[in-house]
């Protein structure tokens, strides 16, 4: 038996998994090891009577029984100097100790290689936040993203299935050990999601949840994505606490939308928006947030929901000036004369000679693309055949000399 794994599983156990006095208490001492030579030896001090009462009680042969029972039960342990322990856990305040990982294939590598996003929300979501929830989980994952969450039911059960239903991988962060039934019934959903992503906890396997380990396991959740995507969340919503940890650790945040603002079940929602979080209304909006830096990992779908092309052609882009509409309606023939001949003056500008002159090969072929539309960025670099990123670049230079205008939602023409 590994000894060091042993000495990690110790150390966990007897301060507790999501107790942060274990590492204060250890900070004086170059390993875990020493720590527990130092403690067997008498020789540690600083510790309250409750913390070496709780020390006392946990003996190592239990913790040689926890790590016998992860060998046989499929169990992978991870300890916080293991390689392949998530690079985003190691500088967070008070990292797990120890992380169980229930994994059919592979490793926690794509928790480092890939865009991640933590999803939360309510247990008793809505019908609107369900719908919502799926449809952008469904894309993200068809896009490459991993979709992390905390396996509760409601908008937690929902984004895991969307992303298995995709093909793409999820996360279950648990507030429980993974072997213990909760929420009951769901040993099996377990099992499944350990095929397409992993299950993790950093309790051990059996171990049956307090009130306090959902707050503390918030903490993981957060810190295993880039952003966190909240899906509703009321006032007092758990989800909030998820943000709050989100928030310290630098991360990005992400909100649907409510479906009503004075809907008391997003009373959570709406500060947040109004503190600068991003609003989603598809996938593109967070997909948009991690191109630049993760486009290797990234892959677009033409099946997304395309709410901003949908308004294409409404009154809002297409008109400068309102129409103006009497009470008298007039002949439908005299409408669509009137609509065609006031939208054939603000057609997108045409390429011009002119425009071309000392431009690049490159430049020149997003300018031709460009002539008489307006396109998304994902759409011109379908057509061009040239990566987001480097687009990006170009369109930037090209807004500069005049050429190019960026329009809302990732919208360009000349």
């Amino acid at each position: 038996m590994d000894n060091n794994l042993l000495m990690w599983v110790w150390f966990n156990e007897a301060f507790g998994a999501a107790n942060p006095r274990k590492w204060i208490a250890t900070a004086k001492y170059s390993s875990v090891k020493e720590f527990y030579y130092a403690y067997k030896n008498g020789n540690i001090h600083g510790l309250t009577q409750d913390e070496i009462k709780m020390i006392n009680s946990v003996k190592i042969d239990d913790c040689k029984e926890i790590i016998e029972y992860c060998h046989k039960n499929h169990i992978n342990i991870y300890c916080y100097e293991s390689e392949g322990f998530p690079k985003n856990l190691v500088d967070i305040y008070n990292p797990p100790a120890v992380l169980y990982v229930k994994q059919k294939t592979g490793n926690l590598d794509f928790l480092d290689d890939s865009v991640t996003i933590s999803v939360v929300g309510a247990r008793n979501a809505c019908n609107y936040s369900l719908k919502v929830t799926d449809e952008i989980c469904t894309k993200l994952a068809l896009s490459g993203i991993s979709i992390i969450s905390g396996f509760a039911v409601g908008i937690d059960t929902c984004a895991h299935r969307a992303a298995i239903k995709s093909g793409g991988k999820t996360v279950a962060v648990l507030a429980s050990g993974i072997d213990y039934d909760y929420p009951k019934g769901t040993l099996a959903f377990k099992e499944e999601i350990s095929e397409h992503g992993a299950v993790i906890s950093e309790f051990a396997p059996n171990h049956m949840p307090r009130k306090t380990d959902f707050k503390a396991r918030n903490r993981i959740l957060s810190a295993l994505g880039l952003g966190v995507l909240v899906c509703e969340a009321s006032e007092k919503s758990g989800a909030l606490n998820t943000v709050s940890h989100a928030v310290s650790q630098g991360k990005d945040i992400f909100c649907i939308p409510p479906s009503d603002v004075f809907d008391k079940r997003f009373s959570g929602v709406v500060p947040l928006l109004r503190d600068a979080a991003t609003a989603v209304f598809d996938e593109r909006d967070i997909i948009y947030k991690y191109y630049e830096n993760y486009s290797q990992n990234i892959k677009f779908h033409r099946n997304t929901m395309d709410f901003s092309q949908k308004t294409e052609d409404s009154v809002v882009y297409s008109n400068p000036k309102p129409i103006k509409i009497t009470k008298e309606n007039k002949k439908e023939k005299q409408n669509k004369s009137e609509l065609q001949n006031h939208s054939s003056n603000v057609q997108n500008k045409k390429v011009s000679d002119e425009m071309l002159t000392g431009l690049t090969d490159i430049q020149k072929q997003i300018v031709l693309n460009l002539n008489g539309k307006t396109l998304l960025i994902d759409e011109l670099s379908e057509i061009t055949e040239i990566s987001i990123s480097s687009l990006l670049a170009e369109l930037t230079e090209l807004e500069l000399m005049g050429v190019v205008k960026g329009l809302s939602g990732k919208r360009y023409s000349l």
